[in-house]
C-alpha cells in the first residue's frame, strides 16, 4: 500500500509548471490537509486541473480553506506568494471581513460572479485598493459534498484607475465645453442625438431641453432646411464642415421663426475603430455681423464717403473679441491662451506661452493679482475679477475674469469690458452737462420773474410819463424834450425786459436795426447833466 501511495505522490501533478514542483514539495503534513498520498481523488484531480490552468486560480480547500494556487495567480498576490498551505483568513486577513459573505455563499452551494470588486490588500508593504473581476465556484469531494471553493480571479486594478483619469479628463474638458463663449454641442448616432450642449447653445435654442433627443426631434424646424443632410454627409465621409454666415431660421418662444446666421463647424470624432463615432459643433452668431456686411454691399461702392462709413461698420462688427481663455500654472506662467488673446490685446498667442502674466499686465493691478495668486488653492473659484492688461500699443484693456482652480493649473476666462468702462465715463459726463443744464433753466426762471416784476414798474414809469408829457404841452420845451427822453429809455427798457423774458421762455430773439445817432440824439438831454456839460440854454 505504500508503494502505491509513493508511486501516485510522485506522478501528481501531471502538468503545471513551477508551482507544480512547489504544490509537490510542500510539507502538507503540517497542514489540514494532510500528505498528498492522504488527498482525496477530488481534490487532486482539482488541484490538477488547477495547476494546468493559464487563468489565475487559486483552490481553498477544507472548513479552514487552506491556499493552493497556480503559477498565474501569483503576480496578483505579491509578497503572500509564500501563502501556499495557508488558510485564508490569514493570508487575506483585511479582506476577511469583505469577502466572508461570498464565501458563505460558495459553502451553501453558490457560485458568485463579481466584476471590478473592489478588495483593500497588503501586497507590497501597504494597504492599497485593488480591484478585482473574479468567480467563486463551490468545489465538491469524492462523497459530492462542498468541501473546497474554487477562485478564478483577472486583476483589473489598471483598468479601474485608467478609466477614473479618463472621468477626470473628461470633467476637465467638460469644465471647458461648458464655460466656453462660443456655442458648442455633441450629437451622436445616425440619428444625431444630442449629447451635450452648452450655455450658449441653449440660450441660441431660446432654452429647449434637446439633451437626449434626436436633431430632427429637438428642432424640428431644421429639418427642411437641410443641416441634417450635410450631418449626415459628415458622418458618411469624416469630412468636416465649415460655414460662413450660414442662415438658419429658429423657432421662437411665440410660435414664430425668426433668422440667424451662425459660423459654424461639424467636426467629425473618429472612434477606435475608424468610424465617425460622434460629430462636435462649434460656432458663434453672427447676425449682426451679418446685418453689417449685408448693409455694406447694399451701398454704392463708387461713392468714398459711403464705403468709408459702411467698411468702419464692418470693422467695429469684427473687432466684437470673444472671451479670452487662458491656463496658467500656479506660478503665473502661461500654459495656454486662446487666439481671441490676439483680438483683445493685439498680441501674438504664441508669444505668451511659457511667460509670466505679469508681463503683460498694469502694474497697478499687479499686488491683487499676485494675492489671488497665492491663494489660488485656498479660494479656487474666482468670480468678475477686473484687472488691466497692456496692449502691444501700450494702451490698459480692461478684463472681467472668471477662473477656477484644478490641480496645479488655473483656467481663466476674460471678457473684455473696456468699452463698459469708457461708457460709464461718457455717462459721467453727460450727468454733468445735464445738472449744468438744470441750473441754466433755474436761472431762465429767476430771470423771467425778475423781468416780469420789472416790467409792471417800467409800465407806471411810462404811464406816469406820458401823463406828465400831455399836462407839459409845448408850454416848456426842454422839460418836454427831457420827458421825451426819460419815456425813450423806459420803452428801451420794456425792449430789454422782453428779450429777457424769451431768454426764460427759450424763445428765439429778433434783432431789429437801429440808428446809433438817433438813438444817441434823443439821450442828449440826460448825458449833458451827468457829463458835467452846462446847458446852452
Amino acid at each position: 500500500m505504500a508503494s502505491a501511495d509513493s508511486e501516485r505522490q510522485a506522478s501528481f501533478p501531471a502538468s503545471g509548471g513551477a508551482m507544480a514542483a512547489k504544490v509537490r514539495d510542500f510539507n502538507w503534513t503540517k497542514t489540514p490537509l494532510g500528505p498528498i498520498t492522504q488527498w482525496p481523488v477530488a481534490l487532486r484531480v482539482a488541484v490538477d486541473l488547477m495547476l494546468s490552468s493559464a487563468f489565475p486560480k487559486c483552490l481553498f480547500w477544507g472548513e479552514h480553506l487552506v491556499a493552493i494556487f497556480n503559477d498565474a495567480y501569483v503576480p496578483l498576490i505579491g509578497n503572500k506568494a509564500d501563502s501556499l498551505g495557508e488558510p485564508y483568513h490569514i493570508t487575506y486577513s483585511e479582506a476577511w471581513d469583505d469577502l466572508k459573505p461570498i464565501i458563505d455563499k460558495a459553502w451553501a452551494g453558490e457560485a458568485t460572479f463579481i466584476e471590478d470588486h473592489l478588495i483593500p490588500l497588503d501586497r507590497f508593504g501597504k494597504l492599497e485598493d485593488a480591484w478585482f473581476t473574479f468567480c467563486y465556484s463551490p468545489v465538491r469531494d469524492d462523497n459530492g459534498a462542498i468541501a473546497g471553493i474554487m477562485d478564478t480571479v483577472v486583476e483589473t486594478t489598471g483598468k479601474i484607475r485608467a478609466q477614473r483619469e479618463q472621468a477626470a479628463e473628461r470633467q476637465r474638458l467638460l469644465t471647458l465645453f461648458n464655460q466656453a463663449p462660443t456655442f458648442m454641442a455633441v450629437i451622436s448616432g445616425p440619428d444625431h442625438v444630442f449629447d451635450y450642449v452648452n450655455g450658449p447653445y441653449v440660450s441660441l435654442i431660446n432654452g429647449r431641453d434637446v439633451v437626449g433627443k434626436p436633431l430632427g426631434e429637438a428642432l424640428p424646424e431644421v429639418v427642411e432646411q437641410g443641416f441634417i443632410g450635410v450631418l449626415d454627409e459628415v458622418r458618411r465621409t469624416g469630412r468636416p464642415f465649415n460655414a460662413y454666415s450660414a442662415k438658419i431660421e429658429l423657432l421662437q418662444a411665440d410660435g414664430s421663426l425668426q433668422d440667424r446666421y451662425l459660423d459654424f463647424v461639424y467636426q467629425p470624432i473618429v472612434g477606435a475603430d475608424g468610424a465617425v463615432a460622434s460629430i462636435f459643433v462649434q460656432g458663434a452668431d453672427v447676425t449682426q455681423r451679418h446685418a453689417a456686411e449685408q448693409a455694406l454691399r447694399e451701398l454704392n461702392e463708387n461713392l468714398e464717403a459711403q464705403v468709408e462709413q459702411r467698411s468702419a461698420q464692418l470693422d467695429r462688427v469684427w473687432r466684437k473679441s470673444r472671451d479670452v481663455q487662458i491656463v496658467v500654472d500656479l506660478q503665473g506662467r502661461f500654459l495656454a491662451v486662446s487666439p481671441a488673446w490676439q483680438t483683445i490685446l493685439g498680441r501674438d498667442p504664441a508669444d505668451a506661452i511659457g511667460r509670466m502674466f505679469s508681463e503683460f499686465m498694469h502694474e497697478d493691478d499687479l499686488p491683487a493679482a499676485r494675492h489671488t495668486l497665492a491663494n489660488a488653492r485656498t479660494l479656487p473659484d474666482r468670480v468678475d475679477v477686473e484687472t488691466r492688461f497692456l496692449h502691444s500699443d501700450g494702451t490698459p484693456r480692461w478684463l472681467s475674469w472668471r477662473s477656477t482652480t484644478e490641480g496645479d493649473a488655473i483656467y481663466g476666462y476674460g471678457r473684455d469690458i473696456t468699452a463698459e468702462k469708457l461708457q460709464a465715463e461718457a455717462l459721467r459726463h453727460t450727468e454733468d452737462a445735464l445738472r449744468q443744464a438744470q441750473k441754466m433753466e433755474a436761472v431762465g426762471q429767476l430771470t423771467g420773474g425778475i423781468a416780469h416784476d420789472f416790467n409792471n414798474m417800467l409800465a407806471v414809469i411810462t404811464g406816469s410819463l406820458d401823463l406828465l408829457n400831455r399836462r407839459l404841452g409845448d408850454a416848456d420845451p426842454r422839460a418836454k424834450r427831457q420827458v421825451d427822453a426819460a419815456a425813450e429809455a423806459a420803452r428801451r427798457a420794456a425792449a430789454l425786459t422782453q428779450r429777457l423774458l424769451a431768454f426764460s421762455r427759450q424763445q428765439p430773439l429778433r434783432p431789429q436795426a437801429l440808428n446809433v445817432n438817433s438813438l444817441v440824439s434823443g439821450m442828449s438831454d440826460l448825458l449833458r447833466p451827468q457829463c458835467g456839460q452846462c446847458d446852452p440854454a
